[in-house]
Order: C-alpha cells, then structure tokens, then sequence
C-alpha cells in the first residue's frame, strides 16, 4: 500500500514519491531515497533521483509530501520500464491559457483548501470552474490535486463506503458540481500522469483479474483507478473538442471491459449487473467520441451494442438505467444529424422520463436532456417555451451564470426572442451591488449594498436620479447616485433615459448587466432583443431595483 507518512518515522534509504509541492512544483512525481533521519523542524532529506551520484539534490521535505512507493513501483524502477497503455497517445499537453491564468481571484480571496493567496505572497492563481459564486470555491489547482490524491490514498486503506472515490478530481468540494474548463483538465491531466502505469493484469482468457470475484482490493483499486483516470482525461478532451487524442483513450478502457462480456456469453454464463453498466457506459463514450468525428455508423454500432448487454439482463428495465439513457442520448443524437429530428425528439423524450426518475430534475444529466430536446423540437409552442424558460432558470441557479450549460440555455431563449424568468423577475433580493467612488463618505466605498428601489424628478432629469439602497441587515435607507453603486454581474435592470435616434428604441426594454468596464465607465449588458444584442450604458442609463419612483424636484435633493 502507499503510506502517508506524517505519523511514521521512516528509515534511511526508503523510497519515496514526491507529491504536493507548490513553490517546487516540478519535483512532484519524481521519486527518491529519504537521506536523513527526521529533523528537528520535522522534515525529512531527500536525495531526489534523476541526478548524478557526485552532486544528488537534496530537499527538505514535510511528511505529507512524501509517500513510500509500493511494490510494484518499486519493482518497475528496478527494471527501468515505464509501460505505455495500448492505445494511449504518448503525449497529453497541459492545457491552462494565459487568458485561463488572468481569470483568478483578486484582492485579499483566498484558497478553501490552504487558507492561503495572494497577500501570503502564493504566487500561484486561484482558479474556479464550478457553480460557486462571490468568493467562494477559489482554490490553487495543486491543492486541488493534493487533496484528491490523498484521498485515494485513504480510500485505499479502509473499505469503501458510500462516499464517491473519484468525487475529489470531478467534484467541487464547496458547491459539489462537476470541474469544468482549464480546472477540470489540469485534474484529469494530474490524475491520468498518476495512475497511468498501473498494471493491468490478466488471466489466461484475456481478462482483466480484477473482475474475478477472488481479486484482492489492490488489483480491483489499480483497475478502478486507471479507468477513472483514463475516463475523466478522454472527457476533459472532449469538452475542449480534442476528440482525436480522447478515442485512443477511449478504446483503451473500452478494451478492459469487453472481453469480460463477450467471454460470459461465449460460455453462456450469467453477466453480472455491474459489468453490464460498465460495458454500456464504456459503448456510450466510446460512442459519443465517434459520432463527434464524423463516425455515426461505428457509433450506432457501439449504443445499440450497449443498449443490447444492458437488457439482457434486465428486458424490461435496462434501458431505464443512467447508462442506457446515456446510449439513448447519443442515438438521438445521431438520428438528429442524419436529418431524422422528429425520431430525435421521440427518444429524448423518453430519455427525459429515464432521467427524471434517475437523477431528478436538479441534475446536469436531465437539464442537457431537456436542452436537446428542445433543439429538436419543431417550432416553438407555448409549451416548449415555458419548459426552456423554467430549466433556464433551473441551470442558473444549480450551475451557476459561467457553466457552459447555462450559457446554452440563454441563447436559445434569445433565438426564441423571449427571456428568461429569471430576468422578467425584478425584485430587490436580485439588486445589488458595491459602494465605490464617494468622497465624503469614504468609509462606505467598498460596502454592499442592496436596492430597493430608484427615483427621479418629475421633469426625468438623469442628473436627479438616485438609488434607495440598504448596507447589509441596516434599515435605514441610503440615497446613491447610479455612479456610486457598481451593479452586479448578471444584475437585471431597465434601460432608461435614452436620447439617441438609435437608442430610444431600447428605453424601457429589461436588459442583464454582463460586466463594468471601469476605464470607460460604462456598462456592457445584454438585452433580450428577438436575438442577443450587447451595448454599453452609462450607469444613469440602467434602472435596478424595484420599478423607478417618479418624486417632485426638490425630494430629490
């Protein structure tokens, strides 16, 4: 077993890997010879290997960042291999853009998982790419990774429970969505360099020991976490649209799962139902892989192959399964883009039954579901609209305005030509906003502040309009210029005031603040428009708050 060492002292010459670093980043993976006994600060020496005998660098490291090799490492050392998986591509880039390194936390934010940021003189960005919002779920990627890790190596100590064993490199450990964009790749990335080499051994058939029921839990623990590993690379890949280097991949996992069944049925045994899981949700990958390389019929092939073990076993109920809703999903899929829309939205249909029962319909597996069928649906019905319009509202408020799927969301309703409920919502617990740029009054710059409402004089001079706003649970009201509150993203309002020929045309239309441009001064919003029109405003221009109060001249002062 690997071992965390924080309560072992550790001999003289014991093998070690390197892992969690974040100053010495580049020495995690590498492996090593503990050099000196325990020091009085608590660290341990260690000569890393990779160097020459004569000059062999040796660090300082804490416990928790040295673990003792296993057998099987060590004995891979000993013979210099280091085994490629069939199929894999020998070559997996990381990822992270400098545009993804820019989009960090600013100010005195912190990491959720070290306690640590910027003002500690961490050099390293903190990143989010999940349904979190404010200032929570940033966290430095290495973190990310060390916490995942070390749990992997906790679960291998004691049997598993009802806790998710790959819930750490997926899942967010504040709002508990999946990882998306750069996060979600530097996690496969890290994850798959980890558990690539770990053997796969099989028995005279072909097939992998681990599914014997007489496998010991190091051999099913290796298995499961190299397919994990393999899984969440090929689908990071996916997601970045990379489908080449994610099918070999694929194919890799495929090709653990496969002679199991075909084996069983070859001597007319029973298939267990975890096996027939697995090899539909293997098929379902490996399929959705191929159709977006512009392989339907071998994709088809794969589905209706899964669709088929999945009902063997259970006629009328196995399609009724995340797995075979899966296979369904991407057969409608195919008959979409074969120009078969009404079959499409036929079995979406009925995916969206499956997945209702299954996940529920706060989950991403039903709202995708509903956004496919919706794509596919002919026209735009009365009913159809209120179905997108309610999931809109649903996806923001699980995933929050930056996953993709929200984002997918919103610009169907803006092909549709109407908006969300979210939007024509206009109420003061969606106003909000940041105090910034008083001068008698410094001490408030930097507060929330919460809108009630808005009013202007009778004669709608844009210079009287004021915000009536509340600084946290306070009662008493605050009468703000538009230039002193700095709305939210994603803030509904009403647009006012406009002169222009071009201009007036918008006033009293609902827009959504999408950003503040400080150099200029003005905001970027979107308007629901028939399609998504974006502009700037100045901020006297966009209206939050409860409906605008129209008072006398002299109540404005």
């Amino acid at each position: 077993l690997i071992m965390a060492t924080a309560d072992v002292s550790l001999p003289l010459r014991t093998r070690v890997r390197i892992q969690g670093l974040k100053s010495s980043a580049q020495l995690n993976g590498a492996t090593g010879s503990v050099a000196t006994e325990r020091l009085a600060n608590g660290r341990y020496g260690v000569d890393v290997d990779g160097t020459s005998d004569t000059s062999k660098k040796r660090v300082a490291l804490k416990p928790v960042n040295i673990v003792m090799l296993r057998a099987d490492e060590l004995e891979r050392l000993k013979q210099g291999s280091n085994m490629k998986p069939k199929g894999a591509s020998p070559k997996h880039p990381s990822k992270v853009s400098a545009a993804a390194k820019t989009r960090k936390a600013s100010g005195d934010t912190t990491c959720w998982i070290c306690l640590e940021g910027a003002a500690d003189g961490c050099n390293e960005p903190l990143m989010r790419d999940c349904a979190c919002r404010g200032s929570a779920g940033y966290a430095h990627v290495s973190c990310l990774i060390e916490a995942a890790t070390l749990q992997d190596e906790q679960l291998r100590q004691r049997a598993r429970t009802g806790e998710t064993w790959q819930d750490k490199w997926e899942c967010c450990g504040i709002c508990l969505q999946r990882f998306y964009g750069d996060v979600n790749h530097e996690l496969a990335m890290a994850r798959y360099n980890l558990y690539k080499d770990h053997p796969i051994p099989l028995d005279e058939n072909g097939i992998p020991i681990a599914s014997s029921p007489d496998a010991t839990e190091d051999v099913k623990n290796d298995v499961r976490e190299k397919e994990g590993a393999y899984s969440h690379l090929a689908s990071a890949y996916m997601s970045d649209g990379n489908f080449e280097l994610a099918l070999p991949l694929l194919e890799t996992n495929f090709s653990l799962v496969k002679p199991q069944v075909e084996y069983c049925e070859r001597r007319g045994q029973p298939i267990s139902s975890d096996a027939r899981e697995i090899y539909a949700e293997k098929a379902h990958s490996l399929g959705l892989c191929k159709i977006k390389l512009g392989r339907s019929d071998e994709a088809m092939m794969h589905l209706e192959r899964g669709l088929q073990v999945l009902e063997a076993g259970q006629p009328e109920t196995g399609r009724e399964t995340a797995e075979g809703s899966a296979c369904l999903f991407d057969i409608a899929q195919i008959h979409a883009m074969g120009g078969n829309p009404k079959k499409a939205n036929e079995i979406l249909g009925e995916v969206m039954k499956i997945r209702e029962k299954v996940f529920g319909k706060d989950s991403k597996e039903y709202l995708r579901t509903v956004f496919n069928w919706l794509g596919t649906s002919i026209g735009h019905t009365k009913k159809t609209i209120a179905v997108a319009r309610e999931n809109a509202d649903r996806c923001f408020r699980l995933l929050g305005p930056d996953d993709p799927l929200t984002k997918q969301f919103r610009q169907l309703l803006d092909m549709i030509g109407v908006a969300s409920n979210d939007d024509e919502r206009n109420n003061e617990d969606s106003s909000c906003g940041t105090i910034k740029g008083l001068t008698r009054r410094m001490d408030l710059n930097g507060k929330r502040v919460q809108i009630a409402g808005s009013r202007i004089s009778d004669d709608l001079d844009l210079t009287t309009l004021r915000y009536e706003t509340r600084i946290g649970g306070e009662k008493n009201i605050l009468s703000l210029k538009p230039t002193n509150v700095i709305l939210d993203e994603n803030t509904q309002a009403q647009i006012f005031g406009l002169a222009s020929e071009g201009g007036r045309k918008y006033n009293k239309k609902r827009c959504v603040i999408v950003s503040y441009n400080e150099e200029k001064a003005r905001y970027q919003v979107r308007l629901f428009h028939g399609k998504t029109v974006q502009f700037m405003l100045k901020p006297e221009n966009c209206v939050a708050g409860c409906g605008l109060k129209i008072v006398k001249k002299e109540e404005t002062n």
